[in-house]
């Protein structure tokens, strides 16, 4: 953004208000993610002590057997905190960007213009002429017409 564009208050107001809104939504996400919403992490639970207890065999194939359900596990926890995450921060950044995006082509569009002269009011019941209406004029009457 260049330096010399003044912000629009109200434009600012809601780039302020959008902010405000992501930061409450990654707070409330984030509470109930990773703090209400909890899962067992552990490899303790029940299911998994069965399927620990169901390997069989000599060392190396219980060894085997134990690995691959502790890296299954540990797979599954990934793609779990993964889940979150986007839970958590993907929602108010595509907001954001959409914001953005849309902010940005309204600034394109509608370059912010200097002031317009003045109303009309009762002190002043016309408006003052534009310079393209005076040049015009002084044009028109100094062009001398052939008789």
């Amino acid at each position: 953004m260049p330096m010399n564009v003044k912000l629009n208050p109200k434009k600012w107001a809601v780039s302020r208000k959008m902010g405000a809104i992501c930061l409450v939504w990654i707070v409330a996400a984030g509470i109930h993610q990773l703090f209400i919403h909890e899962e067992p992490y552990d490899y303790r639970t029940a299911n998994i002590e069965e399927r620990l207890k169901n390997c069989a065999g000599n060392f190396s194939r219980r060894y085997e057997c134990k690995s691959a359900i502790t890296l299954e596990r540990n797979n599954r926890l990934f793609f779990i905190w993964i889940r979150r995450l986007g839970i958590i921060f993907v929602p108010p950044l595509v907001l954001l960007r959409v914001h953005n995006v849309i902010t940005r082509r309204r600034a394109t569009r509608r370059p912010v213009r200097p002031k317009a002269s003045p109303a009309r009011t009762k002190a002043n019941p016309a408006r003052p002429k534009t310079r393209r209406g005076v040049k015009k004029k002084v044009k028109a009457a100094q062009v001398k017409r052939p008789k």
